[in-house]
């Protein structure tokens, strides 16, 4: 079975469809492994799981998602935070920026408001507000 292209070279949804043939392909041969299983192990708890195939998200969009939805995305459990929503709203939105205009905003926030965002103290929007300059 090939999956190759010519021009080509291992792009995602090349490989999205050759995980796609694959799986397409071991479904059938997994169906008639169940049914042995079934008859040889009729009082026996098992399952066979089909794994899905990879997701691919754009560079561009990845940068953009929190931690928290990347998390989501990859199957895991959330964090325990000590950062507010907002804090990893900022910290996303800053991600974001080129790093020289990341350093001129960091530059204009407040100690408290860098350590609210690294989740070090409590935010406190009056203080925030406050040291907005």
């Amino acid at each position: 079975m090939g999956f190759s292209t010519e021009g080509q070279l291992g792009n995602n949804q090349e490989m999205l469809n050759a995980i796609s043939l694959v799986q397409n392909e071991i479904n059938g041969k997994q169906r008639v492994i169940q049914r042995i299983f079934k008859k040889l192990l009729p009082d026996g708890e098992w399952t066979v799981s089909t794994l899905s195939p990879l997701k691919v998200i754009p560079p561009e969009i990845w940068a953009m998602m929190t931690d928290e939805e990347k998390r989501n995305f990859g199957g895991m459990s959330p964090l325990d935070s000590t950062r507010s929503k907002e804090a990893d709203k900022t910290l996303q939105a800053l991600n974001t920026l080129p790093s020289y205009v990341r350093s001129k905003v960091m530059d204009a926030m407040s100690a408290a408001q860098i350590l609210a965002l690294a989740g070090l103290l409590p935010e406190n929007s009056s203080n925030n507000a406050d040291n907005q300059g």
